[in-house]
């Protein structure tokens, strides 16, 4: 255990995803402000703080002559403390606090605003690249906020926030197998600036050169990447609940400090019964109670309210999560936060497929091997259709409905959808908060054939 003001001697190591050095001492871990990796220097133990905003315990060291910062994944993007003045320490965290809530506000705003311009201009979900600007957008938060939306959309994101001279700057994610920095440099002339590495870049660019980007970076995408392939999420570890203690969850710690090139172990577990879903933080976020076999676990779905989740209680999924303790008054207890959900036992056969059908939506040319994958016969559109009027499905997340009728019919099932809404017998309408397919009545027959999507394979 380190000791208050009692001086140590180590190499810095790295450092954290936000550029604050890290040095071992006695196994564990410190964070040096203004370090430089491989240096060794003296390290003054001088405070240890309660930090409320994270509900655990955050060290805070100071080396000399170096300043410290605390362990806060946000810290500069909206303001900073300077902690150079430690008999103001816990000042300094309760201002912390209330900077990281102004920009978890802040960010909320902003991916609202993103996600209204999506629903305003639902063409925009097509794009192989998805270029989204808005005006006077926090610059600190576009980047978390384009990856909340690659998350959401499974590719690569730019978000880009104008100012009122016209000069725009904007931050992008990509996804696993998409050169992002490679795609925004084929755009060079329209930019002032640009740099960054395949997953994430940065540019600067003029308001009235935003369209013409947009069609430049998608037109680049198309002939490099003409499929995208949502690659799969990796998971370090497949869990047992009754085998997994609070003690063994709390060693995960000395992995830390946890960033782009040391990421927060990913476990995965498989075939547990939703038991429950619980509202949190007035509705935004979802808690699910996961069972498998006799053991149980709390998990939070952060931006997924519970009337928008596609599962029912009962049903069997897999589920993608982060583990971490939860101090409760009546003892120590795991927690989740889950990363993806989806129904139990699916393989690789239904994001390829689904890559397939939304290649097509963009006019991609396809094989004939690949025409036929995802070719419904009228019968399929008839289970589809029936399927749909037997019971409530969600219109934003087929997969359970993919599921249903059989993951290796997933194209077919989707382009059945896109067909029976293109010809008026299905739309999507909001109950309760979301988006769900119910049947158009009808006065005639409609003609399936008349489904562009259908034409379209047709006449490959």
């Amino acid at each position: 255990m380190l000791e208050k003001n009692k001086v140590y001697r180590a190499r810095i190591q790295g450092y954290t995803s936000e550029g604050l050095g890290v040095a071992r001492i006695d196994g564990q871990a410190v964070f040096v402000h203004q370090a430089l990796r491989g240096e060794e220097c003296d390290i003054l133990v001088l405070k240890v703080l309660k930090n409320a905003a994270f509900g655990k315990t955050v060290r805070v060291y100071e080396p000399s002559p170096h300043r410290v910062e605390p362990d806060c994944p946000y810290y500069g993007r909206c303001g900073g403390c300077d902690f150079r003045h430690m008999d103001r320490a816990e000042e300094l965290a309760h201002k912390l606090n209330e900077i990281n809530a102004k920009r978890q506000e802040t960010e909320l705003q902003i991916f609202k605003a993103a996600e209204e311009l999506l629903e305003q201009q639902p063409e925009r979900l097509e794009d192989r690249v998805i270029l989204l600007w808005g005006r006077d957008w926090h610059p600190g938060v576009i980047g978390i906020v384009a990856s909340r939306l690659v998350e959401r959309t499974g590719r690569p994101v730019i978000v880009v926030t104008v100012d009122e001279h016209g000069e725009c700057k904007g931050s992008g994610r990509s996804v696993q197998g998409f050169n992002l920095h490679a795609c925004i440099g084929a755009c060079a002339d329209l930019l002032i600036r640009y740099g960054g590495h395949a997953m994430a870049a940065g540019l600067s660019v003029r308001e009235e050169n935003l369209e013409a980007l947009r069609r430049r970076l998608n037109e680049w995408a198309a002939r490099e990447c003409p499929v995208l392939q949502i690659p799969p999420l990796t998971c370090d570890l497949s869990i047992h609940l009754d085998r997994v203690t609070v003690d063994a969850v709390r060693r995960l710690d000395q992995l830390a400090p946890f960033g782009a090139e040391n990421p927060t172990p990913v476990f995965l577990l498989q075939n547990a019964v939703l038991d429950g879903v619980y509202p949190v933080s007035d509705g935004k976020h979802s808690r699910l109670r996961l069972r498998q076999g006799n053991a149980s676990l709390y998990a939070v779905w952060f931006g997924m309210r519970p009337e928008q989740l596609p599962y029912a209680t009962g049903d069997v999924v897999d589920t993608a999560l982060n583990l971490s303790v939860y101090d409760a008054p009546r003892g120590a207890q795991l927690s989740g936060r889950i990363i993806d959900l989806h129904p139990a036992g699916l393989g690789s056969a239904m994001p390829q497929q689904a890559a397939l059908v939304q290649a097509l939506r963009r006019g991609t040319p396809l094989t004939t091997e690949q025409k036929n994958l995802i070719t419904p016969a009228r019968s399929d559109i008839i289970a589809v259709y029936r399927e749909l009027q037997a019971r409530r499905w969600h219109a934003e997340d087929l997969q359970p409905l993919c599921a249903k009728l059989g993951e290796e019919n997933t194209g077919k099932t989707l382009v059945a959808v896109t067909a029976l809404e293109q010809v008026g017998l299905i739309a999507a309408a909001e109950k309760g908060g979301a988006k769900v397919w119910e049947l158009v009545p009808t006065a005639g027959k409609k003609n399936l054939a008349d489904a562009p999507i259908l034409k379209c394979l047709e006449g490959m």
